[in-house]
């Protein structure tokens, strides 16, 4: 998107830089973390981090993580409502533009917003084709 993301939620991110791979492992498919036994540093300074290159690959992101929390609750059994594709994404962007005030963030934020909720829809559509796809 070639533009610092100053709002919309994105900012907190505290990620784990370096650490020692005999105390510590990836855990999670979406969103890894490392869960580290010992005490936690963290720098004083911030360092950038750029999760996507553009904004295609911001929605190639969002449909991979999609399809993989689509089969989690998939195997989960469950089932997809009116709620998950007309509340979810609504409140998904609502959270990202103006909870997290992504709106001071301009079109980025606005965009930002939308590609979250984007995110959460396609997530219950990919549920839904695979429940329909078994019945």
């Amino acid at each position: 998107m070639q533009k610092k993301v100053n709002y919309s939620g994105f900012q907190r991110d505290k990620v784990i830089r370096l650490f020692l791979k005999e105390h510590c492992k990836y855990k999670g498919l979406v969103h890894e973390r490392i869960p580290a036994s010992g005490t936690l540093g963290f720098f004083k300074n911030k360092i950038d981090h750029f999760s996507y290159r553009n904004y295609g690959h911001y929605i190639s992101k969002m449909n991979h993580y999609g399809a993989i929390r689509a089969q989690e609750l998939y195997e989960k059994r469950m089932q997809v409502t009116i709620y998950h594709v007309m509340i979810k994404p609504a409140a998904r962007f609502f959270i990202h533009y103006v909870i997290r005030l992504g709106f001071l963030d301009g079109f980025t934020g606005f965009l930002v917003a939308k590609t979250q909720a984007y995110g959460e829809l396609t997530r219950y559509i990919k549920l839904w084709l695979l429940n329909k796809k078994t019945h």
